[in-house]
């Protein structure tokens, strides 16, 4: 019942962003589609080492957590070595841990990364990281920044995004040759968007 919930909403919401003019949608519970594969279940944040207990979230069979690399999270006591126990995937969000230390999602901030051709600050924290998590031997996937397309996210240019996850890319693999890099995880379906990333990258 819960994924149905999900499904429904997801569907509800994708349909209602992608144009005003679409508003119903039927979904035919009847169909029989094989067994579960809890593909989008997950957390993110909002779990502990002990909490919530086991009984609630083993049925659940978790895929994937997304997570701040903090103390308050990914290096907090027994939680990465929860998380592995469940057999799921680790995704951190750097720019969580940078917000709290610099923007605060402040747009009057000057400490965005690349204000003013500036990256010191951003280039820091990812050695930083990546150092710790390649000493823990910690198997995670790295999400540069989350929702760069999100206004309240991302307070500067997509040139500037992009200049940034290049930069990033090149931190991490500095400290991690192997390192996994996802995303970028944009909010919305954006081909443009996805676009100019992809012949960005390649470039």
């Amino acid at each position: 019942i819960a994924g149905c919930l999900i499904l429904v909403a997801i569907l509800i919401w994708g349909c209602s962003s992608i144009s005003a003019t679409q508003t119903e949608v039927i979904i035919d519970l009847s169909s029989e589609l094989g067994q579960a594969t809890y593909r989008a279940s997950g957390f993110l944040h909002s779990f502990g080492a002990s909490v919530p207990p086991d009984d609630t979230v083993v049925p659940l069979k978790p895929q994937m957590f997304r997570v701040r690399p903090d103390n308050q999270y990914l290096f907090a006591r027994g939680y990465y070595e929860r998380i592995k126990s469940l057999g799921a995937t680790i995704q951190i969000l750097p720019n969580g841990v940078y917000n709290l230390l610099y923007t605060k999602d402040s747009e009057e901030s000057p400490y965005w990364p690349g204000d003013n051709g500036d990256w010191t600050l951003w280039e820091e924290l990812l050695e930083t990281l990546a150092t710790k998590i390649k000493m823990e031997g910690f198997d995670v996937q790295w999400d540069v920044w989350n929702e760069p397309d999100y206004p309240s996210y991302w307070k500067r240019s997509r040139e500037q995004f992009f200049e940034t996850w290049r930069r990033s890319v090149l931190q991490i693999r500095k400290v991690d040759p192997f390192a996994v890099i996802v995303g970028p995880s944009i909010g919305t379906f954006d081909p443009k968007f996805m676009e100019e990333f992809l012949l960005y990258a390649k470039e």
